[in-house]
């Protein structure tokens, strides 16, 4: 494989232009990817030390790309613009802007407001939703022919592109795009952890070092060559630069790349001071511009610096000039520059820069405070707008930077802790554990605390930990919230109360301790209509509050309507309350208007709620589907542990659906992830495993420990999900007696609160505990009208019923609800129970036909939910738009689909969904 170096010094004024020697295996790799891409999409990171090549190894790749007809698109990354939101994503799409008319008006506005080219729409934009416009405009580029898309230091990234990349990465896999970046080994960022194939660039072989020294060094004696080979170790950059540093490298052990530093520094020092001064300032610029650098080196020197006083530095091979842009030839360059200046020479270079910015007054801000030794109050106050600008455009990294300089400018004082505490809510958001609990650390001994701010340092504090409040802890934050509210701070009091409640109720916190919540909340005086203060005492006071609050939050639905939040806020407030039919009519409205918005990190917690609920309404193929979107984008978003929740609910469907192994296996990702994640959930999921598996004792020890006070996993919510399943458990393993004491806590709970799925589960659970005098009226009242809405339970009530009829000797009575319960456990999937069904039912003298796989049985759930879109009507564009997903990648979809169906178009779709597993017999 035949590739060449883009124009390169090899000091002292010459240039190579020469095949690349060595690297026939790397270069196959590159053009075996570049085949690939033609028919789908793919990602590979070339990883190496510095100067091993692989700006090399990408420029060649280009160059082959650019033949081959592809699509080229690149960007690199520099440290001294890794600060500046999207700048890499503007250096990869800036001269695509006309392109963007093919994108949706939302997603356009959001990237040029990225760009900082149009304002955002309404406040900050979200930054996924950015991320949906790069990936419709690079799916719309690879429309025709494929796209190639090189990063090149990809460790230096600044984070927003790196995030965004790396979201848009996991949705090519179906699309001609391949992405190729370059890194140095030990960095990480979103985009380096989201490429899985990775090519090392080692050094070159001692054949390969030879004949490139030979040609780029002809005239070296052979002791000089030797030596030179050495002090390589076969470094491509150190095989070109070293020969012409002469004596300058030291004797003795030292690494390649030093020596190369060594080698810059020694030859920048023979520059005259002018031209030093202006390759300083193009090592703390972050725009290379040449016009801006040379008015600033001259400001500096107290001479015009020109662009031919420059040439020198070029001859040198330090810096390249083209197109109006001054960057170095190689990174370590840069690096020897900025290390060979004292501190006051960079201030005094920050400072010249500064002095010509005045047109960009952001990023004059910058330059000033990099330049300031004390604190000043000004100037902080000037970054903290430069921050709220930042975050404005979506870039939350940059907005966080700012913060954390004017921190570092500001006296003591009220506005210093604001800072902190703004600072670590940003911490928070961009899911940086160590900064926020810096931040923290650092609010909590920034001076004295207003009530206020204690409230909020507690909420920020509290915001990474796994673990639920303790007794202790609650009642400490109920006092700080209070505080807050008395001197007039109910918002932070009302975030506090919600971080308490939610944790806690994901903890099983006692209801006594929660019932000081509720009364801190009525100290408030919010709005008692309000969904978002609803949501709060749904989980302080399902039960106390619950009549009232349901009635308050079926009041609310209506005039919800289009408004994402307080969806939102409905249907999170339905859960704990037990109305999941309520649940369902808020959220699935709720879930488009957020995918709409592109605010994909709450639709992950919005899906799994939904999907929590659809399990009981009985709408498993949707609740599936939800669960595992919800899934993806909670990992996507780094949401751990929202995606370990939703993964947990997979386990669940997934094991009633009769598939354990698949299901055990979520498990134990889930505890390979977050360990510390609520035993509640993680019971019920093994508990749902051994269930389905007819492993009663173990189903019921599972099940248990949700219902016994002081274990770590005892849940008084969650309780009125298992119910059911630990009775079934309990009976079968003849445990009944057991089972009956741990749902006595419930049954005193049942008078108390109106919650339709705890009335329901109650009645189910007496009726399958029942003793034989008992068990008929308790199984006529387990299957009266209302529990219809609740399909799972019914079924497996007339499960239970049959069952019990067929052993008093009462068979043919028997089969009538034993027909009922196989065809609804038929319908739902739920390939257990639907086998026991069938058992029953020959032991009752009657054969049932063998279950048909359902013909959505081998789809997956993106799979099902894509076929369940297109058969409804959607465009692939339109479905991609929903789920946020590239058109082609719909496609792609609906190609595998299709055989696994027995459809050939479209049009067949909606019938091949609607058809059931398999006729019932009679």
């Amino acid at each position: 494989m035949t590739a060449w170096f883009s124009t390169a010094s090899g000091g002292a004024g010459s240039t190579v232009a020469d095949e690349l020697i060595g690297r026939d295996r790397e270069m196959a790799l590159l053009a075996q990817h570049l085949t690939m891409a033609a028919g789908h999409g793919g990602a590979l990171l070339l990883q190496g030390a510095p100067g091993a090549g692989k700006t090399a190894l990408a420029t060649a790749f280009g160059h082959i790309a650019v033949e081959s007809g592809a699509c080229y698109l690149h960007t690199g990354a520099s440290p001294a613009e890794s600060g500046l939101p999207f700048v890499g994503l503007h250096q990869l799409l800036g001269d695509r802007v006309a392109d963007l008319t093919a994108i949706a008006p939302q997603r356009r506005q959001a990237l040029l407001a990225a760009f900082g080219l149009a304002e955002p729409t309404s406040g900050r934009p979200e930054p996924f939703l950015i991320g949906l416009a790069v990936l419709d405009l690079l799916t719309a580029l690879a429309t025709d022919r494929p796209t190639v898309i090189v990063v090149e230091d990809a460790h230096w990234l600044d984070r927003e592109t790196a995030d965004l990349l790396a979201f848009v990465l996991r949705r090519l896999a179906r699309e001609r795009i391949l992405l190729l970046a370059t890194a140095r080994p030990g960095y990480h960022n979103a985009l380096i952890d989201a490429v899985e194939d990775t090519l090392t660039v080692g050094p070159l072989s001692p054949e390969a070092a030879g004949e490139l020294i030979d040609r780029a060094a002809p005239h070296l004696t052979p002791a000089a060559r030797s030596r030179v080979l050495g002090w390589a170790a076969g470094n491509p950059l150190a095989l070109l630069e070293l020969p012409h540093a002469g004596e300058e490298t030291p004797a003795g052990i030292v690494p390649a790349t030093d020596r190369l530093g060594r080698a810059f520094t020694t030859r920048s020092l023979t520059l005259p001071e002018a031209v030093r001064t202006a390759l300083l300032i193009t090592a703390v610029d972050d725009h290379a511009d040449l016009r801006e650098i040379l008015s600033a080196a001259s400001a500096a020197a107290g001479t015009v610096v020109a662009v031919g006083d420059l040439a020198c530095a070029t001859t040198a091979g330090l810096i390249r000039i083209d197109a109006g842009r001054v960057t170095f030839r190689h990174a370590l360059v840069r690096s020897a520059v900025h290390e060979e200046a004292s501190g006051e020479q960079r201030r005094q270079a920050h400072l010249a820069l500064a002095g010509v910015l005045a047109g960009q007054p952001e990023r004059q801000i910058w330059h000033r405070a990099a330049a300031s030794l004390t604190p000043d109050a000004e100037l902080a106050g000037e970054l903290e707008r430069v921050a709220a600008s930042a975050q404005r455009r979506g870039g939350l990294s940059t907005a966080s930077a700012a913060l954390r300089h004017a921190i570092a400018l500001s006296p003591a004082g009220p506005d210093r802790l604001r800072r902190l505490l703004d600072a670590a809510a940003l911490a928070f958001q961009l899911g940086d554990r160590e900064l926020l609990a810096s931040m923290v650390s650092r609010a909590a001994d920034a001076g004295p605390l207003g009530p206020a701010e204690k409230a909020r340092l507690e909420y920020l504090s509290e915001a990474f930990d796994f673990k639920p409040w303790t007794a202790t802890s609650i009642e400490a934050a109920v006092g700080r919230a209070r505080a807050a509210t008395a001197a007039g701070h109910p918002a932070a009091a009302l975030d506090l109360l919600g971080s308490v409640v939610a944790r806690s109720y994901m903890g099983g916190a006692d209801e006594r301790i929660l019932r000081r919540v509720t009364d801190a909340l009525d100290e408030l005086n919010l709005p008692a209509d309000q969904p978002g203060v609803l949501r709060v005492y749904a989980y302080a006071a399902p039960v106390a509050r619950g009549e009232q609050l349901l009635h308050r939050l079926h009041a609310a639905l209506p005039a919800a309507a289009g408004d994402a939040d307080r969806l939102y806020d409905i249907g999170m407030a339905a859960g704990p309350l037990g109305d999941a039919h309520l649940q369902v009519a808020a959220l699935v409205p709720a879930v488009e208007e957020l995918r709409r918005r592109g605010r994909i990190s709450i639709t992950a917690s919005a899906l799994w709620a939904l999907s929590t609920a659809q399990y009981f309404t009985g709408d498993w193929s949707a609740g599936r589907i939800a669960a595992a979107e919800s899934t993806q984008l909670a990992t996507d978003t780094g949401q751990s542990l929202w995606a370990a929740a939703a993964r947990l609910t997979e386990a669940v469907y997934t094991a009633v659906r009769g598939e354990p192994g698949t299901a055990a296996g979520l498990v134990h990702r889930t505890l390979t992830e977050v360990p510390l994640f609520a035993p509640s959930q993680v019971m019920r999921a093994n508990g749902m495993i051994a269930l389905a598996e007819e492993r009663y004792d173990e189903a019921y020890e599972n099940f248990a420990r949700v219902f016994v006070p002081g274990d770590p996993a005892c849940h008084s919510a969650l309780q009125v999900w298992l119910a059911v399943d630990l009775a079934e458990a309990g009976a079968a393993a003849g445990r009944r007696a057991e089972a009956e004491a741990l749902l006595h806590d419930l049954d005193e709970r049942y008078d108390r609160m109106p919650s339709p799925l705890l009335h329901v589960t109650i009645a189910t659970a007496r009726a399958l505990l029942a003793r034989d005098d008992r068990a008929e009226a308790m199984f006529t009242a387990a299957v009266r009208p209302q529990v219809t809405r609740w399909p799972f339970l019914r079924a497996r009530t007339r499960l239970a019923f049959g069952t019990w009829l067929r052993r008093q000797r009462r068979v043919s009575e028997s089969r009538t609800p034993l027909r009922a319960a196989r065809d609804e456990f038929d319908q739902l999937g739920a390939a257990a129970w639907s086998e026991r069904a069938r058992r029953e039912l020959r032991a009752a003298g009657e054969r049932s036909r063998a279950v048909v796989s359902s013909p959505t049985g081998g789809l997956t759930a993106q799979e099902l939910q894509i076929a369940t879109l297109a058969a409804q009507g959607l465009t692939n564009r339109e479905i991609g738009e929903r789920l946020f997903l590239s058109h082609r990648t719909v496609s792609s979809y609906l190609y595998q689909t299709f055989p696994k169906l027995g459809v050939s178009s479209r049009q067949q779709l909606a019938a091949a969904l609607a058809r059931p597993p398999s006729p019932p017999q009679r």
